[in-house]
């Protein structure tokens, strides 16, 4: 079984494009394993509580449904925050974002982390790995 903490940008400088495409994402995880854990949520200076939504097998076509609302600046500490004050310890943390936080990138200790960099293949992350989102040709 994978097990994933997935945390969604939605920051001002994240338009509707980048979030259909993190969200397409996330189905292509969905439909690429036969057993998953998914917590997904949104973000920009907090996190969303209200976007909280854990995804099984036995609810994944619920992704079609999920909610995002955000707009505000980009705190990517309140991802390690959130997981720590709810005992959220992910065998991966995938943070999809154009990758501009205002501060830190967060806590490099707190678990491995994958930042999904959306519009720009020139920010490097301090820690953890990086991929650059590129749309299938």
């Amino acid at each position: 079984m994978i097990d994933l903490g997935i945390g969604l940008d939605v920051s001002g400088s994240i338009d509707n494009k980048m979030l259909a495409d993190f969200m397409g994402e996330v189905g292509g995880i969905m439909q690429q394993f036969q057993d998953f854990r998914l917590r997904v949520w949104t973000f920009d200076t907090e996190v969303n509580e209200y976007s909280f939504k854990e995804f099984t097998p036995m609810n994944a076509d619920e992704i079609k449904d999920y909610e995002i609302k955000g707009g505000g600046g980009t705190d990517f500490d309140c991802n390690f925050t959130f997981m720590e004050n709810n005992d959220i310890i992910p065998d991966k943390f995938v943070m999809f974002t154009d990758g501009y936080p205002f501060g830190s990138w967060g806590n490099p200790n707190y678990c491995d982390t994958l930042f999904v960099i959306h519009g720009s293949d020139q920010i490097i992350p301090p820690f953890g790995e990086h991929a650059y989102y590129q749309k299938a040709a």
